[in-house]
């Protein structure tokens, strides 16, 4: 995640807002945001307390679109397993994904990630032909 923050940075240009929806601890959470120094760029977290059931339930990316107030349709997710495309896809969002979790492509594919890298740097390199761009 060494690009992460200038991964979120070509979102925001973009106008796109972002949400954290992650199946840890609102405190781990925290951490993981410090560390990667992208506290600015977060406007929403759905975290582990915020759902009823973990991924691959939809339950966190609900609730990270209620509190965006947006539509499944009008979100894109990022995740880096097939529980991450899985738990979108229920919650009626598309997925690109990224092989750095230890999944490989066509295992992220068959989840139904509608695009995959190999890492988030790979997004950043090819940003403007990305589905983040468009």
């Amino acid at each position: 995640f060494t690009d992460a923050r200038r991964l979120l940075e070509k979102m925001r240009e973009q106008h796109l807002r972002i949400a954290v929806a992650t199946s840890s601890e609102k405190d781990d959470l925290e951490v993981f945001k410090t560390l990667l120094k992208i506290h600015d760029l977060i406007e929403e977290d759905a975290t582990a307390d915020d759902a009823k059931k973990p991924k691959p339930e939809a339950d966190i990316f609900q609730a990270a679109l209620n509190f965006l107030a947006i539509e499944p349709g009008e979100a894109l997710a990022l995740g880096d397993t097939p529980w991450d495309v899985e738990a979108a896809r229920k919650a009626g969002v598309n997925t690109v994904a990224v092989e750095s979790g230890g999944w490989r492509r066509e295992q992220l594919r068959e989840a139904g990630a509608i695009a995959v890298y190999a890492d988030v740097a790979e997004i950043v390199r090819n940003f403007d032909q990305s589905p983040f761009a468009h």
